[in-house]
């Protein structure tokens, strides 16, 4: 088994284990609506690539597996969870398989 499969194994474990219980609906702009596993956090940490030190926001965010969509998420994508809607304002790609993308509400 390569580090692709086990890298893949491990989203799939991380998704059953902690992903959202109710449906989770990705929907690309000007695309049709696909069912999705994610991960939703409320809280975000990102490094400030000049100084190095972490800022912490309580920007939205939900991890989701590449596989599961058409293209990576963009702009103005939008994700509805929780009976709640929000739009992709930002995609960090990791590189295992997925990526987080970052939310707002609408």
């Amino acid at each position: 088994m390569g580090w692709k499969d086990l890298s893949a194994g491990v989203n799939d474990a991380c998704l059953e284990t902690f992903g959202e219980e109710e449906e989770v609906v990705y929907t690309p702009a000007g695309g049709s609506p696909i069912p999705v596993d994610g991960i939703y956090d409320e809280d975000y940490v990102a490094v400030d690539p000049e100084s190095g030190l972490e800022v912490s926001s309580a920007q939205p965010n939900i991890f989701l597996r590449r596989a599961d969509l058409s293209a990576d998420p963009g702009k103005n994508d939008v994700v509805t969870l929780r009976g709640r809607t929000f739009k992709v304002i930002d995609w960090h790609p990791d590189s295992e398989g997925g990526g987080i993308a970052v939310l707002h509400e609408q």
